[in-house]
């Protein structure tokens, strides 16, 4: 303020800023140095400044500068922090993880197919892991017990309807492979049923058509027509001789062998 109003003419930094006519100069003034920016504006002969005080902006740069230091470290610190949190949670989810496929594992060694593995204790990020593990398991599980059903109902004599539920790949191929085999008893079912049928009828000349059976089912479907070949055969040269004899044409005796 004691300035004001004083001309500044004398100075020697003025005359080095009459030579630039733009750009910095640093100089003492009242025993502190000083920064001035300068541009002269022709349009209306005078020069334009910003001045102040080296120290004064170092001060205000040294604050700033330990501002953004103790920022940082505030966010180091509270970025570990989160870290610290993150990793201790994670370490822990893993770990239940592990702890729970080891437990579904044990329990599918065991023979325990029914048994899944539990989302208890387990963030919901993670969930969806242990959640495909036991739809895995349903998926695996849930045809071999279909095809387990079946084997057993088909030992036991009660031949279950064919299985009409879509699977894929390899469960798809099992399911067709039981249908061929349901195909298949029914098919040796119903021809020994027919023989029976036509030989309560006393159709004694019918066969069922052993060809269109397959491996063991064939042979035992040639085998049941040949019992009965060989059951019906004397049967019907008794009835032919018993005929003749009852009209009095006596035959030959019979000279075939058999048995029993």
């Amino acid at each position: 303020p004691n300035s004001v109003g004083t001309s500044v003419a004398q100075h020697s930094w003025f005359e080095e800023m009459k030579g630039s006519k733009e750009g910095r100069i640093t100089y003492e003034w009242q025993g502190k140095e000083k920064t001035q920016y300068f541009k002269y504006v022709p349009e209306i002969d005078s020069y334009v400044t910003v001045g102040f005080y080296t120290a004064d902006m170092y001060a205000h740069l040294a604050e700033i500068t330990n501002l953004v230091i103790v920022a940082l470290l505030l966010s180091v610190i509270v970025i570990l922090i989160v870290l610290f949190f993150i990793i201790r949670n994670l370490n822990s989810n893993i770990s239940n993880i592990i702890t729970k496929m080891k437990h579904a594992t044990q329990a599918a060694i065991n023979g325990e197919l029914a048994s899944r593995a539990s989302t208890d204790g387990i963030s919901f990020e993670f969930a969806p892991i242990v959640d495909g593990l036991n739809n895995t398991l349903d998926a695996v599980i849930g045809p071999l017990n279909v095809a387990a059903e079946y084997v057993d109902r088909i030992a036991k004599g009660d031949i279950p309807p064919k299985i009409n539920d879509n699977y894929k790949g390899d469960f798809n191929e099992i399911k067709n492979n039981l249908n061929m085999c349901i195909d298949a008893i029914d098919l040796m079912v119903d021809d020994t049923k027919m023989l029976a049928d036509s030989a309560v009828k006393g159709q004694l000349a019918t066969r069922a058509d052993a060809s269109k059976h397959q491996g063991d089912f064939r042979a035992i479907v040639q085998g049941v027509n040949d019992t009965l070949d060989a059951v019906i055969g004397p049967l019907n040269v008794a009835a032919e001789y018993v005929d003749r004899i009852a009209k009095g044409d006596i035959p030959r005796r019979i000279t075939d062998s058999y048995n029993g």
